[in-house]
């Protein structure tokens, strides 16, 4: 039997009470157990070597690892010095008595397998090509079936402390060497990447760098200013992301990662949708196949690794914009720019919106289909005003900037509901044409809707009187109330709620001309609501107040009061010339208010408001009655004085 059989059966002395080494070289001396090791060790390195092509020979010809101090290529001559190093370890070892072949002759030996290996990274098909060179090896040498099925077994005990099957030592295995970089380590090669996945991350136009330059969430560190803040997220990112949570890289070297490991809660604020997180994972691969020049393919299970954190950070809804925009590889800006132009093409052909773009409604508007200017003007408006209500989060829009309130903009324009409706399903409609969801759709069209009330131009009694004299809501009112005020001060009946008589230590509006201003102020936005006079120009403040009743409650405002002010009120719309039907109306408005201001208080006469006077009332009485009482029983005693005798 040759010296290379009794050599490969060496390695199995922990399989058998005598070793396998022993068992074929009983006759032998320590020399020839030296040579027999020796030889099996030679044969299987020249079978990695010349059985090309083969996931070992890497390891053996300075290709790989790629990490620093780069790896010797053994198969040079002029390196034969450290093959032959390398040699006289791999003996030591698997002739080692007690980790080895067992040969009796040998010195024991505690070498660390994972040690050794931690930074070869040797995949799983390179640890099975070397089992199978051993068993190829003593199967030449004619070892037995049984006896080379017990070896197989023995040598795959190795592989749980020899294989670095991580996704780290993935991405070492199959850094290509026409990268022109070399890494020193493990930690160098990870944050190579992150350095590389933060300037993707917070490129302009993207869906992510409002998170890392402190915009979302409110408050956030600008990280995109650079220094400390900077410095410590990516030395906690290049923790994480190398550590056991993800790339699992194994090398003593790598920086362990301290910090909470609970994605969730980390992320809960963010507002990060699905499509954010689908562009975070892209940049993640894309860092990686930049700096290993990787085929995507082998990048999968970094995605898939990625991927499984989705459900924890990706916890807010997609906008409808960012949605689209990402499923369609556009901008935003091109997104909502396209969605603008295909309904203003709609428009103009709809006998129904055509008039509102080409200078019939309003009488001496804009002809949008002639004035290339106001066109381009009017659109780049929309896309902003759009692309802010949509989401789009790509900063490729344009900041909605209008000072004006939708309400402002279309005022007088006369809208009505109709048309208001038919804008709206050509609007949705064009959506639905490049991709958008029935289900996305409607949410569109009830986004749409909110706008109904500043848009469409209702004939109310504010609306209608602003039109006729040719002022805004605002100034209507303001007149309105200035003259209302003017006759309640001079009204005995009203001025003490005005003068602060009533109730006692209440405002006295007449000297307090920013307390009278802010009173009006109210009394303007209460009657400017749409469901009181209806005024919908946007010039008239949104009501804020309280209710009614909460408002009223502590000034005892009697009956008799409440009619002089609605009076007055009346006087004032009369004198502007209010036609008599629309006096009626607001009659009956302010009538509909008497419950919550004034009903309790049925008697002008009752002050329940002025207690000190009641109560002098009430004393004035008693005595007047004690009086009488007291005059009453002097007569009697007079009277009865006259009839009884006298003694003298």
């Amino acid at each position: 039997m040759s010296l290379c059989f009794a050599l490969l059966f060496c390695f199995f002395s922990a399989i058998s009470s005598v070793s396998i080494c022993d068992s074929y070289s009983l006759s032998l001396g320590s020399a020839d157990q030296t040579a027999l090791i020796t030889s099996i060790v030679t044969s299987v390195f020249r079978e990695i070597t010349t059985n090309l092509p083969n996931p070992d020979l890497r390891y053996f010809n300075g290709v790989f690892p790629y990490f620093l101090p780069k790896s010797t290529n053994y198969t040079d001559p002029a390196q034969s010095a450290k093959l032959n190093s390398l040699v006289s370890g791999l003996v030591s070892f698997f002739g080692s008595p007690n980790q080895g072949l067992g040969c009796v002759s040998f010195v024991p030996t505690n070498y660390d397998l994972k040690a050794i290996h931690k930074n070869i990274y040797v995949t799983p098909e390179a640890q099975e090509f070397f089992i199978q060179s051993v068993v190829n090896v003593m199967q030449r040498a004619g070892v037995q079936s049984q006896d080379l099925a017990e070896a197989e077994a023995f040598l795959r005990t190795t592989n749980t402390a020899i294989v670095s099957d991580t996704i780290c030592s993935d991405f070492a295995n199959y850094i290509s060497p026409f990268t022109g970089q070399n890494f020193l380590n493990e930690s160098d090669f990870v944050l190579s990447t992150i350095m590389k996945f933060a300037g993707l991350v917070t490129q302009p136009n993207t869906f992510t760098k409002r998170f890392f330059d402190g915009r979302q969430p409110a408050g956030s560190k600008d990280l995109t200013a650079g220094g400390p803040p900077l410095a410590d997220h990516l030395d906690s990112v290049h923790k994480y992301f190398g550590g056991a949570g993800l790339l699992s890289c194994l090398g003593e070297d790598f920086p362990k990662y301290s910090r909470s490991l609970d994605n969730k809660a980390i992320h809960a604020t963010m507002m990060i949708s699905p499509v954010i997180f689908d562009q975070w994972v892209g940049f993640h691969l894309q860092a990686f196949q930049d700096v290993t020049k990787l085929p995507t393919t082998l990048l999968d299970p970094y995605k898939a690794a990625l991927l499984s954190f989705k459900s924890d950070i990706a916890t807010a809804p997609d906008t409808i914009c960012n949605k689209y925009a990402w499923a369609l590889k556009i901008s935003g800006n091109d997104l909502v720019t396209t969605v603008v132009v295909d309904t203003f093409n709609a428009l103009v052909v709809n006998s129904d919106t055509n008039p509102f773009f080409t200078g019939v409604k309003p009488p001496g508007s804009t002809d949008f289909t002639t004035n290339s200017a106001a066109l381009q003007s009017l659109a780049g408006g929309l896309v902003a005003f759009f692309g802010g209500a949509l989401g789009c989060g790509d900063d490729t829009v344009p900041p909605y900037n209008n000072t004006r309130s939708i309400a402002q903009i279309h005022v007088n324009m006369g809208i009505s509901d109709h048309v208001f409706d038919v804008f709206n399903f050509l609007l949705v409609g064009t959506m639905k044409s490049l991709g958008v969801s029935n289900e996305d759709g409607a949410t569109v069209a009830g986004l749409l809707e909110t706008f109904r009330e500043d848009i469409v131009q209702r004939d109310t009694i504010c609306n209608r009187y602003s039109k006729t004299i040719g002022v805004t809501n605002l100034q209507l009112l303001t007149t309105v109330v200035d003259k209302t005020v003017k006759l309640l001060v001079e009204d005995p009946v009203t001025l003490p709620y005005f003068n602060g008589q009533r109730p006692r230590g209440s405002t006295d509006f007449i000297s307090d001309t920013a307390a009278l201003a802010s009173l009006e102020a109210g009394v303007i936005a209460f009657f400017g609501q749409k469901a009181v006079l209806g005024c919908s120009d946007g010039t008239v403040p949104k009501y804020s107040g309280g209710t009614l009743d909460a408002i009223h409650q502590k000034l005892i405002i009697s009956n008799a009061a409440f009619d002089h002010f609605n009076g007055h009120l009346l006087d004032v719309l009369i004198d502007a010339g209010v036609a008599s039907n629309d006096i009626n109306k607001v009659a009956a408005i302010l009538e509909s208010t008497r419950p919550l201001i004034a009903a309790k208080y049925s008697d002008d006469d009752f002050r329940p408001n002025y207690l000190p006077g009641g109560i002098i009332a009430a004393i004035v009485i008693c005595s007047i009655i004690l009086a009488l009482i007291f005059v009453a029983l002097v007569v009697g005693l007079v009277m009865i004085e006259g009839k009884l005798p006298k003694f003298h």
